[in-house]
């Protein structure tokens, strides 16, 4: 889960802690990961900060155009807004002290003719999770 915002905003930060994530509206993206909900509202409990929530959806279409109109900034799939991010059109701030981990369980026959490819599928996977 990446924090964008606008990639219009040249005064959002590169990176910030979760006590500083009220100073720009937030839009959140709710329902489709709720270990990462749980862990957002535990992190405003432990720190007290009080969210501007401006918008919630479930649909990441809706939210990356709502995020990209400058309206406020959010957490958002990594997987779903690279290619808005390398362009410029999002912008993604860094959270020092969140942190997001999900584990991945991969499975594929052992003796598959595909063995080789589904490694290789297996490391791609891997790799993007730490990136």
């Amino acid at each position: 889960m990446w924090l964008v915002g606008s990639g219009k905003d040249t005064e959002l930060p590169q990176q910030i802690n979760f006590s500083q994530l009220n100073q720009i509206p937030f839009v959140n993206f709710c329902d489709e990961y709720p270990a990462f909900d749980k862990i957002i509202q535990n992190k405003v409990k432990e720190t007290g900060v009080q969210l501007n929530t401006i918008f919630e959806s479930s649909n990441v279409g809706t939210l990356k155009r709502v995020i990209e109109s400058g309206l406020g900034w959010g957490f958002i799939p990594a997987h779903s807004i690279k290619k808005q991010v390398r362009s410029g059109r999002l912008s993604r701030t860094h959270v020092k002290d969140l942190h997001y981990e999900m584990d991945l369980m991969f499975y594929y026959p052992n003796k598959s003719e595909k063995k080789v490819l589904c490694e290789t599928l297996y490391q791609t996977l891997s790799q993007q999770e730490k990136m």
